[in-house]
């Protein structure tokens, strides 16, 4: 694989890992914006099966945005060990993993969004009829 190839499969995987933020945040507006618009109460059953699969929507999309999130990591790491690069390539090559790289390497940060995110839109499932 030549450099340019390495930096483009770098390219590709931040689009990725910004595919699946896009997701996750269309997912939460979405089924907030649902619950939030409808007038009539939804039954208990029907909050569990709307849990359950809103649930299941964020296990997938996690997942994948964790596994996006490794592989870029790699791809970078391995774009820098297996070139000498010079000084300036160097530059170019972080410069275009920078933003990417912090994020990588910060999953707590990640853990927290996500959990914020999930728990508000449970209390805003469950909460509906009764607070809301």
């Amino acid at each position: 694989m030549e450099l340019k190839e390495r930096i483009d499969l770098c390219l590709r995987l931040q689009d990725r890992i910004y595919f699946f933020w896009n997701w996750y945040i269309v997912g939460l507006i979405a089924i907030v914006g649902w619950i939030l618009t409808t007038d009539n109460v939804c039954s208990p059953h029907f909050k569990v099966i709307l849990s359950f699969a809103f649930l299941t929507f964020i296990g997938m999309n996690i997942s994948g945005l964790l596994r996006a999130y490794k592989l870029f990591g790699a791809a970078r790491r391995d774009l820098l060990r297996q070139y000498n690069l010079t000084r300036l390539q160097e530059f170019s090559a972080n410069s275009i993993c920078s933003v990417i790289e912090k994020q990588t390497y910060n999953y707590s940060l990640l853990t927290l969004v996500y959990a914020i995110g999930v728990v508000a839109v449970l209390l805003i499932i469950w909460g509906k009829g009764k607070y809301l």
